[in-house]
């Protein structure tokens, strides 16, 4: 079984999700090419660009883009974050959304508990 798995070195969190399904060889290539932006606009801080796919088709991307905007960290992340986890079709997807939403909220609470 394949796994997508997004590190991300500032809360040092891995996850791994399992891939069940199979998609068609294309849809994977434009996939694989959008996780590809999803990580670049992820490093760029550009939560906007990342808050475009978190209504895509397929499930995956979505992860992603979850786990772009938990890269990012900031504010900026949480009500998108909460959308996702409140209102996603797919169990999968609203299981990151609340584990990451978790995860920068207790990263944003320590900073403020220290400013």
């Amino acid at each position: 079984m394949a796994t997508i798995t997004m590190k991300n070195t500032k809360s040092a969190y891995e996850t791994e999700v399992p891939m069940e399904t199979k998609a068609a060889p294309s849809d994977e290539k434009q996939n694989a090419a959008i996780i590809t932006d999803i990580v670049e606009m992820a490093y760029g801080r550009d939560v906007q660009g990342i808050e475009e796919h978190l209504d895509h088709e397929d499930w995956r991307v979505r992860v992603a883009a979850v786990r772009g905007l938990g890269y990012v960290g900031d504010s900026r992340v949480l009500i998108p974050l909460v959308r996702v986890w409140k209102d996603d079709k797919d169990e999968r997807v609203r299981t990151e959304a609340r584990e990451i939403a978790s995860i920068v909220w207790q990263q944003l609470f320590r900073r403020l508990r220290y400013w």
